[in-house]
């Protein structure tokens, strides 16, 4: 056997090993051991691993937070930007540079009156009283005259501010739209009340020229609570006030003592062509419907500035967290009061109601409730809309009816055959019924003659002619029940006598 060494190897992959029971046990006890940082080390890596994971991943949410945040910003830029292209308020600043007090104004008067108010008797505000008018000498007729008697003073006040601008509600504000929900007007319906009764018991008494005189104080207080509507539910109380002056002059309309020229109570020709005039003038209406949107949409966008954030959050920290919700939130009640405010302005009910807005969409349902704003803007809904074109129904009914009554002085006592026959006389051009979307006129109902009663009737809310009081549908043109039914009815007796003019 060959037993030269391998050419190639080393000298110890030429020797074989000597392997001993002892040798295997120092073998084993030679193999190196792992120190105590390495064992340390192998401990750490899955933490390492488990930081640089978080780290990641709140990298990713600050990336988030801030293309959120800037996407919600941009939002809210782009809806200031275009209400400032429309010459229109968005926030509170232009609402401050627009703010005009003036001591002198009307507000300043009403305001005035509300908190000088000398009323004994109690909230009288039932619809009924309207068209079942007090005596002069019984109970309910006395403590109303001496209500009247004790603000005699006041009320020729009221009379002296219809014709004075406008003016601004109470002190310059700072920031109008905070403190705009801590005010209160307490004394609205009860100076509404006033003016009521002394319409009433000027009517009853025989003074209807007083009494066309003090409608159209009404009037003048309704719009000039209108012109803050912005200010909480301001908006729903001059609605409120117009509809009860207008059911006021729809009741007394029948019985008014008309004559060439005003004297001996009588109410002349020209007050009540005046009267008309003012009713179907409509654009402060329409204004304050849009003025009220204007105003709540600077509230949703004042709702998202950083200050508010922090205070609704609960520190600023969680607040700059939950900025772009709150943004978001802004942004969308915005865009709903955009919608309200083109609906407010649109010349019919059915063409308003295209314009509203949808259901409310959630903003990030999770934020929801931490980014709840101050005033709960998920009221802002149709019905504040259809309140407006009803009482537009109701201005437009109330003309016609004077204008009615009108034809009726000249006609001994007998109402129009047509409404085409109050044109031009007595109205510049038929009535159109604000709840039809095809620009019909109202309609009208003679079913037992030209001196029983007749009837003006509206489509309603549905927009559909049910056949009005020709096709069954009552008669209740009293209080919320007048738009309670299919079909909006609006009676006029039959004229009483008519006396001798002065």
């Amino acid at each position: 056997m060959d037993l030269r060494p391998v050419q190639g190897l080393r000298d110890d992959q030429r020797r074989l090993p000597h392997v001993t029971a002892e040798g295997a046990n120092l073998s084993a006890d030679s193999t190196p051991q792992p120190s105590g940082s390495s064992e340390t080390g192998s401990r750490r890596r899955p933490l390492r691993n488990a930081t640089i994971a978080v780290s990641l991943i709140l990298l990713f949410l600050v990336i988030l937070r801030f293309s959120w945040g800037w996407y919600a910003r941009r939002q809210i830029q782009q809806i200031i930007a275009l209400a400032h292209r429309q010459h229109e308020p968005a926030t509170v600043e232009d609402l401050v540079a627009q703010a005009s007090p003036s001591p002198t104004g009307a507000a300043a008067v009403y305001t005035s009156a509300m908190s000088n108010l000398k009323l004994s008797t109690p909230r009288w505000t039932g619809p009924k009283s309207y068209l079942a008018l007090p005596a002069p000498d019984d109970a309910t007729g006395k403590k109303m005259a001496g209500d009247v008697a004790r603000n005699a003073a006041l009320l020729a006040n009221l009379r002296s501010a219809r014709d004075l601008p406008t003016g601004f509600w109470g002190p310059p504000l700072v920031h109008p739209v905070r403190s705009a929900f801590m005010l209160r007007f307490s004394g609205i319906f009860q100076l509404s009340n006033l003016l009521a009764w002394q319409l009433c018991l000027d009517h009853v008494k025989g003074n209807d020229d007083e009494a066309i005189e003090t409608a159209q104080d009404w009037l003048k207080y309704g719009k000039v609570i209108d012109a803050r509507a912005g200010l909480g539910g301001l908006r729903w109380s001059a609605l409120a006030i117009q509809r009860d002056a207008l059911e006021a002059l729809r009741a007394i309309a029948p019985s008014l003592r008309i004559s060439e020229n005003s004297s001996d109570g009588f109410v002349s020709r020209q007050q009540v062509q005046g009267l008309i005039e003012k009713l179907l003038d409509e654009r402060e209406v329409q204004e304050g419907g849009a003025r009220a949107w204007f105003f709540m949409r600077v509230v949703a966008l004042d709702e998202a500035q950083p200050d508010e954030v922090d205070l609704h959050a609960g520190n600023a920290l969680l607040g700059r967290l939950l900025q772009p919700a709150f943004d978001l939130r802004a942004a969308r009640d915005a865009r709903r009061a955009n919608a309200f405010a083109t609906a407010a302005s649109w010349p019919n009910w059915p063409g308003a109601q295209k314009h509203l807005p949808g259901e409310v969409e959630q903003v990030e349902p999770w934020l929801q409730s931490a980014a709840r704003a101050q005033v709960d803007y998920d009221r802002l809904d149709p019905s504040q809309i259809s309140e407006q074109f009803h009482v537009l129904t109701e201005r437009r009914a109330t003309a016609t009816i004077l204008a009615m009554r009108l034809y009726a002085a000249d006609h001994d006592g007998q109402y129009p055959q047509s409404l085409n026959q109050l044109v031009p006389k007595y109205l510049p051009d038929l009535p159109i019924d604000p709840m039809a979307a095809n620009g019909r006129p109202l309609a009208y109902q003679m079913p037992k003659g030209p001196r029983a009663t007749v009837f003006l009737y509206s489509v309603g809310s549905n927009g559909i002619d049910e056949g009005g009081p020709a096709a069954g549908i009552p008669v209740r043109d009293i209080g919320d029940g007048l738009w309670a039914q299919a079909d909006v009815v609006f009676a006029m007796p039959p004229c009483l006598p008519q006396p001798a003019s002065p």
